[in-house]
């Protein structure tokens, strides 16, 4: 702008020129000559200083050339343009990966899911995990995002994950990341997309049963699988309910199970576990053995029930002194005097 208002201003002032100095002496025409350019480069210097100040003045001071950038009240008029529909994930599509292994950019990365603006969008930064799986369940930060791609994604959208943790169902459970994302699954997914996920779990029941996280991935297929399947696994528990509950997190799935099983199959399990010999004695001993053994009891009736609390008020001292025998003595107290428990 200030190379057009120079151009414009210096054509009127070479034309003054013309006029006035032809009827003057050679040596003041080079003196008016010099004293011209002089106020010319202050009127210049002067006009500069107010477009600097003020963006609207420069605008209006000075004449448009062809070729200059829109005044900011013709842009204003021109009509916005609407976003492109990838545009609420350009801030983390093609990077997807990269950041979901960055604490920052994993929360990044889930805040773009959440607040995708339509299923393209999701579907896009989604896919871009696509072939990361495997590490992404060993990542402190990378699990997250498959978590929330299993939250926010249709099953039909993060079914590559389905995939790509059926291929190490155990591995992935064991692991201490790996496993939210399969509880994940097997809470948000329907039973028939995770129906292969779950057969593989199933295979080595009892071992997930008893391991510190993959424990938690079976409590949620008893929760959220099939009636098939939570038969399976009752009958898998029922035969080394002896194994299981030496553990703290096997009896934290007993007691799960004696929720989620049929009545039936409840019944058969807790059968088992009072019939193993010592078991019940050594429940208030474990963490997570007094939910199992209460469990227990309230599936037990009549003269079953009568013979667990008998053997129960005879360890009463284990029970005062043990961490987690409280609870039992507890429930035992509510019982007593009762003609089941006498």
């Amino acid at each position: 702008s200030l190379g057009s208002w120079s151009c414009a201003g210096g054509a009127h002032a070479q034309a003054d020129e013309c006029g006035w100095l032809a009827f003057l002496p050679a040596q003041l025409r080079e003196q008016d000559a010099s004293d011209s350019d002089a106020a010319t480069s202050a009127a210049s210097s002067v006009w500069w200083r107010g477009a600097s100040s003020s963006s609207l003045g420069s605008w209006t001071s000075a004449p448009a050339c062809e070729g200059q950038a829109t005044p900011p009240k013709a842009a204003a008029a021109q009509p916005a343009q609407s976003p492109s529909p990838l545009a609420a994930g350009s801030g983390v599509l093609g990077s997807v990966w990269a950041l979901a292994q960055d604490p920052a950019g994993s929360r990044l990365v889930q805040q773009a899911l959440a607040t995708a603006r339509g299923p393209a969008v999701r579907a896009a930064i989604a896919k871009e995990m696509r072939g990361h799986v495997a590490k992404a369940l060993r990542c402190p930060h990378a699990n997250h995002v498959l978590q929330k791609v299993v939250d926010v994604c249709t099953p039909e959208e993060c079914r590559f994950v389905i995939e790509e943790v059926v291929e190490r169902a155990a591995v992935a459970s064991r692991h201490r990341y790996g496993c939210r994302v399969v509880q994940r699954l097997f809470r948000h997914c329907p039973p028939r997309e995770v129906a292969e996920l779950a057969d593989r779990l199933l295979a080595d029941a009892t071992m997930l049963a008893c391991h510190p996280f993959a424990s938690y991935v079976m409590q949620h297929l008893l929760r959220h699988g099939t009636g098939r399947q939570r038969q399976v696994f009752g009958r898998a528990l029922e035969k080394e309910v002896a194994l299981v509950a030496k553990t703290s997190a096997g009896c934290g799935t007993l007691a799960v199970a004696m929720e989620a099983l049929a009545d039936e199959d409840a019944v058969w399990l807790a059968r088992a576990a009072i019939q193993a010999p010592g078991l019940l004695e050594a429940l208030p001993l474990v963490r997570h053995g007094s939910a199992a053994a209460i469990a227990i009891l309230q599936k037990l009736q009549g003269p079953e029930l009568a013979r667990a609390c008998s053997r129960f008020s005879a360890i009463q001292g284990v029970l005062r002194g043990s961490r987690y025998g409280h609870d039992i003595k507890a429930y035992l107290d509510d019982f007593h005097g009762s003609a089941e428990c006498r």
